[in-house]
């Protein structure tokens, strides 16, 4: 009767008839692809996005078409006794490929030696830039010397002459003489380029007149 008794205990242990809870083991190893099921907090997987532009984002407003000679912006007319200042004139390059162009008409008066000149200032730090003068005589073949500090360029048939800086205020003056005529009107145009340093939208101030 004691065999029979310990035979049924241990037969109704190993079929599992008792009452308590199930406890199998969880399996606590190696996460697999369903970890993106998992709360991971604030955030999750969207804290970093490798193809997102984490660097700085510098966009500028250029609304002025004077990319080119033909465009220039008209600044005016004046006469050859004006001097300098004559005015000033406000701009920015954007995009850094981008281009600026000026002039103005200077008429040939007795009292005045035609001597137009364009200053540039007011410009961000750590900016190399270029001011270029160009001269076109209303009459005649168009002849002057490049000042010290600038090198000869032609825009088109136009001559003229280029200085970079990276400080300090690039400033060129003119005097042309006009082949064929005892008058030296004619049109004095500038352009303004950046040619490296940081990207800003901080513009420059263009002077000009005749000297």
């Amino acid at each position: 009767m004691r065999h029979l008794l310990i035979a049924s205990l241990a037969l109704s242990f190993a079929c599992g008839d008792d009452d308590s809870t199930d406890t199998d083991p969880v399996d606590m190893g190696p996460i697999g692809s369903d970890a993106g099921d998992l709360d991971m907090g604030p955030g999750g997987d969207d804290m970093f996005t490798p193809e997102e532009d984490m660097g700085p984002t510098v966009e500028c407003l250029d609304t002025v078409d004077d990319d080119t000679l033909e465009m220039a912006q008209d600044l005016g007319d004046y006469d050859s006794d004006v001097g300098f200042p004559a005015d000033t004139v406000m701009g920015d390059i954007d995009p850094i490929v981008d281009l600026d162009w000026y002039q103005f008409h200077v008429a040939d008066v007795l009292l005045g030696d035609v001597e137009p000149r364009y200053s540039l200032s007011a410009r961000p730090a750590g900016v190399i830039w270029e001011l270029c003068m160009y001269y076109d005589c209303d009459e005649g073949d168009t002849t002057f010397d490049c000042p010290v500090g600038s090198s000869a360029h032609m825009a088109g048939d136009i001559p003229g002459c280029c200085a970079v800086s990276s400080e300090g205020t690039p400033s060129i003056t003119l005097a042309p003489a006009c082949s064929g005529t005892t008058s030296e009107d004619g049109t004095a145009y500038a352009r303004v380029s950046r040619q490296g340093g940081a990207v800003t939208c901080e513009g420059y101030t263009l002077s000009y007149g005749d000297e």
